[in-house]
């Protein structure tokens, strides 16, 4: 059978019939529809405000584009709060979602208030029986346009049953160390990092199927609110500290700098398999009582406000996502030398880089720019000026709104954020970093 004569509808005349086995073998997946000619908004004359009305009339005319998030991570990690700052922009931006998702209520509850469908599933990793046959009759019911996988773990899910998703884009979120060879049989890769997209390339993706489109961070400095309310010490420096309990954060390498930095206090945020190794860390190098593990992110906008320096210890960031919070708070930020930190800092402007494995750099760096004001005041001012000039919300929203409305065939015109000359745009559309993006050598 020709790939062109499978639709739609005999799809759903199978799945009406309840015959899904009867068609395996004979329904072959839809060739993906090819790219427009053109990126909107990309290469095309710069008059955004003109631009900007077309895309306003273009979308009284357009069906909301369906996107279905299909996310299997744990509850409560950075992947959440990912998910629960992406989606309601987009719903703002005329996309209907639904998600599906494993067993997180609180996750479910905040989207369900945001109008956007929740359904929660085991997602077990052995004997998982209800959930493929869930997901598949979730994704028949939806149609939906696109359907994001957040995880390789999601994809692979999806793809036990792409045959019978008609002409749905598949697209996977790629993170900053992500292999892509673990995202074979995608249709196209959301990268969360430039070096992630380069990698991609350099193994054989179409340049076209690859978006740079980095996490969305709320602009907004919160109001300061008191340590006593937040039973904290009142005095010494706060320092800060968020992302999973896992070995990838690197929190046992700031638990161990702790020992040579006596004014500091460290507040830990997060929660994961590693917290109970992270406590019985701090109590055998005497520090236990210079850390405050919250055992989860309620709060993360307050301790951002009452933290005087962040601290990014990840060995393997996937986004910089903490990165860019600290800088949208304007606070100053040290993190170690991962890839993702060495494309976004720009010591002794933005941030401060420490070496890998090595708690007593970390330490040094740390203390020396909590005892230089000037340095204190550079790096927080100049952090917050980066992630206004390229990481603001109406940038990264407007920047996703158009890269999955491209990736459907959508040929409305779109504003872009940014002017790209098409030949520096072999990555497809999406945010295009200046190549004179802040990097550091450690």
């Amino acid at each position: 059978m020709d790939r062109s004569e499978v639709t739609k509808e005999k799809l759903s005349e199978a799945f009406e019939a309840d015959d899904i086995q009867a068609l395996d073998g004979e329904i072959l997946l839809p060739e993906a529809k090819e790219a427009p000619d053109f990126a909107p908004g990309v290469g095309e004359p710069s008059d955004h405000g003109a631009a900007a009305e077309a895309y306003a009339r273009a979308r009284e005319d357009l069906t909301p584009l369906r996107v279905l998030h299909v996310f299997t991570g744990l509850p409560g990690g950075g992947e959440t709060f990912a998910i629960a700052r992406l989606l309601p922009a987009l719903a703002a931006e005329n996309f209907d979602q639904r998600v599906v998702l494993g067993r997180d209520a609180a996750l479910a509850a905040e989207l369900e208030a945001e109008e956007i469908g929740t359904l929660s599933l085991p997602f077990r990793r052995w004997f998982d029986f209800t959930s493929p046959v869930k997901l598949l009759a979730a994704t028949k019911d939806f149609a939906p346009d696109i359907i994001f996988c957040w995880s390789k773990d999601a994809l692979k899910r999806v793809l036990k049953f792409d045959r019978y998703i008609g002409n749905a884009r598949i697209v996977a979120r790629l993170p900053m160390g992500g292999d892509p060879k673990d995202y074979l049989g995608a249709d196209h890769l959301i990268a969360e990092g430039r070096q992630a997209l380069r990698r991609a390339t350099a193994e054989g993706w179409d340049p076209a199927q690859i978006h740079y489109l980095p996490p969305l961070v709320m602009g907004v400095i919160s109001d300061e609110a008191s340590r006593e309310a937040m039973a904290l010490p009142g005095e010494g420096d706060l320092l800060m500290a968020a992302g999973d309990f896992v070995s990838e954060s690197g929190f046992d390498t700031l638990i161990t700098a702790l020992q040579k930095l006596n004014s500091c206090h460290l507040i830990l945020i997060g929660k994961g398999p590693q917290g109970a190794r992270l406590k019985a860390l701090a109590r055998r190098l005497g520090v236990a009582q210079k850390v405050t593990m919250t055992g989860g992110f309620d709060g993360l906008a307050t301790y951002y406000a009452l933290a005087d320096l962040v601290v990014v210890p990840a060995r393997k960031d996937n986004s910089g996502q903490r990165v860019l919070e600290a800088w949208a708070q304007a606070k100053p930020v040290v993190a170690i030398a991962s890839e993702a930190a060495r494309t976004l800092i720009k010591v002794g402007k933005t941030g401060y880089l420490a070496p890998l494995e090595d708690p007593l750099s970390l330490a040094r760096v740390i203390d020396g720019l909590l005892n230089d004001p000037m340095s204190f005041d550079r790096v927080a001012r100049g952090g917050r000026k980066a992630f206004e000039a390229d990481y603001g919300p109406t940038k990264v929203i407007t920047a996703w709104r158009d890269a999955l409305n491209w990736i459907c065939g959508r040929r409305v015109p779109l504003d872009h954020p940014l002017e790209v000359n098409p030949d520096e745009n072999p990555e497809g559309i999406g945010i295009i970093p200046d190549e004179d993006t802040p990097s550091a050598e450690v």
